[in-house]
């Protein structure tokens, strides 16, 4: 079962603002070169200069193609307002099949056979085809379904449920003075559930882990906080990856997905990151950290032996952080610009501005959104280049069959406040638009585009979640 809610949250400064009394933390540069100290350099990986992005101009207008006939998209488009109001879209349209309102805010969680609507402590499954009701349960919020389990958050823990009939399987609470922050990472036949300290504080470790058995909710094996600071963890295959912190000594290891049973261990230091580190993004061959204040290194997944290693930017644009990993790329969003390095060697291909956020790798091309000024991008993801800009800030970007829908995106510190929102349906290659969407209250959740339908619910393959999984709210 696919899992439609997906955003990395950034907890590192706040981590070390935690351990700051037992870290030394030092300025912009984390480079491991022999210094006043005496502390020795490295030799057992490429420290690469520190990155500077080579941008070009952004000269290319706002896209002037005729839209054309719109493909055939299949589904429906589903989505939450602000006023409780949930939508179901033609796609080829943008007009309303059906609507239900709750008369109070809603969130939304779309699957391939059920919506599952939350308001307060109440929550509904409808029929995607006609937003009939299919069953109603307690839960404050949908937060991920997968391999036919729905897990929600009940008062301040998490309630797994069939996610057909809405029966409860198994209920988990997380421990004393800890609080469930609507985070969930999952492999196969196991989900971990990331705790943090109630209120945000008290003591060295801000992170505790709690991995389940996803059928029966018993915990196969824990990392509960204490003197340990523990990340968001990756899951790939049959291995979790987790960076933390004990006894004055920073750690990343590889670890059994189904006992924690350590397989290999380094210290930070051996890839560059005294200065802190935390996991980006993993595929079966790396792992991509970041390090020290703005700097990344590339491991070797099988035995975490470091393969590159960049300094942080030497003009402080911002932390590099990878949004989507090819055979040969990575593909990184670093503050005012979008870069391809080479996933070998860990040297820059292009970089491109284009400030934004939600960077969307599709098809050989790289869609974006920012808000000021309000331009969507969409580039070339071979040569960075821009295909075409469009005059809205878009946000929450799906695409199917060549055509890409999103709405607009608003500014939360302007003033006054937005009381409307859009739709758009635009041709993916050309930027062109086949239609606008407006409506009377902003977008909470959504849209979502109908997941295709599997042929079996048994017969689902188990695709490990690598980035931990949030409720969206804006």
């Amino acid at each position: 079962m696919r899992v439609y809610a997906s955003i990395l949250t950034k907890k590192r400064h706040a981590r070390w603002a935690l351990i700051g009394a037992l870290f030394l933390i030092l300025s912009a540069c984390s480079s491991q070169t022999t210094s006043g100290t005496g502390r020795a350099t490295p030799t057992t990986y490429p420290t690469l200069a520190p990155w500077v992005p080579t941008l070009t101009p952004t000269n290319v207008p706002y896209s002037t193609a005729v839209p054309g006939t719109m493909p055939h998209v299949d589904g429906l488009l589903y989505t939450a307002t602000m006023d409780g109001t949930v939508l179901a879209i033609n796609p080829a349209t943008g007009a309303t099949i059906w609507s239900v309102s709750a008369g109070t805010s809603v969130s939304l969680l779309a699957t391939d056979h059920a919506l599952y609507v939350s308001y307060g402590d109440h929550l509904d499954a409808l029929r995607p085809s006609n937003g009939a009701q299919l069953w109603t349960a307690s839960g404050e919020g949908a937060i991920a379904d997968q391999d036919g389990v729905l897990y929600v958050q009940r008062q301040e823990g998490i309630a797994a449920l069939n996610d057909l009939t809405g029966a409860t399987r198994w209920t988990w609470t997380p421990p004393a003075e800890d609080e469930f922050e609507a985070r969930l990472v999952f492999g196969s036949g196991v989900v971990i559930i990331v705790t943090g300290v109630r209120g945000g504080g008290g003591g060295s470790a801000y992170y505790g882990l709690h991995a389940l058995n996803t059928s029966s909710g018993a915990t196969r094996w824990e990392r509960p906080r204490g003197n340990t600071a523990i990340g968001v963890p990756a899951i790939v295959g049959d291995r979790v990856y987790l960076c933390w912190w004990s006894n004055s000594t920073g750690k990343l290891g590889a670890y059994t997905l189904s006992t924690g049973a350590t397989l290999w261990e380094h210290n930070w230091t051996a890839f560059n990151g005294a200065d802190g580190a935390d996991i980006r993004s993993a595929d079966s061959q790396h792992i991509y950290l970041g390090i020290g204040e703005a700097g990344l290194a590339a491991l070797r997944a099988s035995d975490g032996a470091t393969l590159w290693s960049h300094d942080p930017l030497a003009s402080g644009e911002g932390e590099l952080y990878p949004f989507a990993i090819t055979a040969t790329s990575v593909y990184i969003g670093v503050g005012g610009a979008i870069a391809r390095f080479d996933a070998a060697s860990g040297t820059p291909i292009w970089s491109q501005p284009a400030a934004g956020g939600g960077p969307v790798l599709r098809d050989g091309a790289i869609y974006l959104w920012r808000h000021s000024p309000d331009v969507a991008y969409a580039l070339d993801a071979t040569t960075g280049a821009i295909r075409w800009r469009f005059p809205a800030a878009l946000t929450d970007i799906i695409i199917r069959n060549g055509v890409l829908f999103s709405h607009a995106d608003h500014d939360p510190n302007a003033q006054p406040q937005v009381s409307t929102d859009a739709i758009y349906a635009l041709n993916a290659t050309t930027g062109a638009l086949y239609w606008r969407r407006d409506l009377p209250s902003p977008i909470m959740f959504g849209p979502f585009l109908e997941p295709r339908p599997h042929l079996s619910r048994e017969a689902r393959p188990v695709m490990p979640v690598m980035r931990s999984t949030i409720i969206s709210r804006r």
